[in-house]
């Protein structure tokens, strides 16, 4: 990810894969904090529609909220 003009690598540190139709994961590396949530809201032919939010935390600082709108596909 490209935060404040770096690209910065993140391991996964938890996850509920997938197990109701919600997604939340968290993401972390030395200075931030990265969750994500999403729900699908839509399906059409082999594209998948989610609505969710993006929540970065750096250490010791307020968070940050990205609210996202996605589309994916085959």
């Amino acid at each position: 990810m490209l935060l404040n003009g770096k690209i910065r690598a993140f391991d996964l540190k938890s996850s509920n894969g997938e197990a109701s139709s919600k997604l939340i994961e968290t993401w972390t590396n030395k200075d931030y904090e990265l969750t994500v949530v999403s729900c699908q809201t839509g399906q059409i032919d082999e594209t998948w529609q989610s609505a969710g939010s993006l929540t970065i935390t750096p250490n010791g600082k307020a968070s940050t909220i990205i609210t996202l709108v996605c589309e994916c596909g085959w």
